[in-house]
């Protein structure tokens, strides 16, 4: 993780692939990762741009999966949870997940953990 980003030093690797960004962003819960957890239509916004990290994922059915990784061709995703192959026929919406592998815990906004919310 480099933690410390200078935009006219991002490659052009970083612009196509910004996983290392975003994992950074999410580890050290810095206020601009709020905007990567907010659901987005999979077939219209994501398909072609998703990165490798864990993503939740709300099907068709209305069901929603957690902690779902990418295949690397991109064909599908796997719920490391379940198991659970998902296609993306079967995909109407998707977030990039507030727990990610390297992470102890769940990521929460700055402000949440001043003011939490009542569930």
């Amino acid at each position: 993780m480099n933690q410390q980003y200078i935009t006219a030093k991002l490659t052009h690797y970083d612009t196509q692939d910004p996983t290392e960004v975003f994992e950074d962003l999410i580890a050290t819960h810095s206020p601009f990762a709020f905007y990567l957890f907010n659901w987005i239509n999979f077939h219209s916004d994501a398909f072609e741009s998703c990165v490798e990290l864990l993503h939740d994922i709300q099907c068709i059915d209305g069901r929603v999966l957690h902690q779902c990784m990418p295949h690397r061709n991109g064909t599908h995703f796997v719920c490391i949870e379940t198991d659970e192959i998902i296609y993306p026929s079967h995909i109407s919406l998707i977030r990039l997940s507030k727990k990610q592998i390297l992470m102890p815990c769940e990521w929460t906004h700055p402000t949440q953990a001043l003011y939490p919310t009542k569930r």
